[in-house]
């Protein structure tokens, strides 16, 4: 017959106390996303004795390594839009994997990159009257009505990316036709 074990867990280092909460008397320790700091290492300890007899006992250490998730950038928006209307393509679902999803403020910075293949080639993206589209360094980007020419063959691809200190930067493209007509907005 199996023996009922006692099971007793703790903290012996880290760059943040972990919630005793979390430190449970069960054979597993189970610690949720986000609590652990990410790039960054925690020592545990676990001591186990048998329930009937608690001199019978055993204790172990182990260090968990948490890595540090990427960034994801993404991208909403019309795929068909109108040069008669703004339209606006917005970045802002995008996130450091990291942080808990219900912080507001995740500390990245954007920038928008638009193209256009020409010819063959790859070229940026010009306004109507010929300048180079300057795009907004913000989490959304509205383009005016009658900024860009619409096309006819290849569309105007928007790359997003995504950037934060000490993490690889994340990028995300959607293509957009410009019509030279109304499109309604679903």
């Amino acid at each position: 017959a199996k023996e009922a074990m006692v099971f007793s867990w703790s903290q012996l280092s880290g760059p943040s106390a972990v919630d005793t909460k979390y430190l449970l008397p069960q054979a597993q320790l189970a610690i949720p996303k986000h609590v652990l700091k990410s790039s960054s290492s925690y020592e545990f300890q676990v001591q186990v004795s048998m329930l009937s007899d608690p001199s019978i006992q055993s204790l172990g250490t182990f260090t968990v390594v948490v890595k540090s998730l990427p960034l994801s950038a993404r991208i909403s928006g019309p795929t068909d839009v109108s040069n008669l209307a703004d339209f606006a393509l917005d970045g802002s679902k995008s996130k450091d994997l990291d942080l808990d999803d219900s912080l507001p403020d995740q500390g990245l910075e954007f920038s928008w990159r638009c193209t256009l293949l020409n010819d063959g080639h790859t070229d940026v993206c010009r306004t109507e009257k010929g300048t180079e589209l300057a795009l907004a360094q913000t989490a959304t980007l509205t383009v005016a009505a009658g900024t860009l020419l619409p096309t006819s063959i290849h569309p105007y691809i928007f790359t997003m990316t995504v950037s934060k200190v000490a993490k690889a930067p994340s990028s995300f493209s959607v293509s957009v036709t410009v019509l030279n007509r109304y499109v309604p907005q679903v």
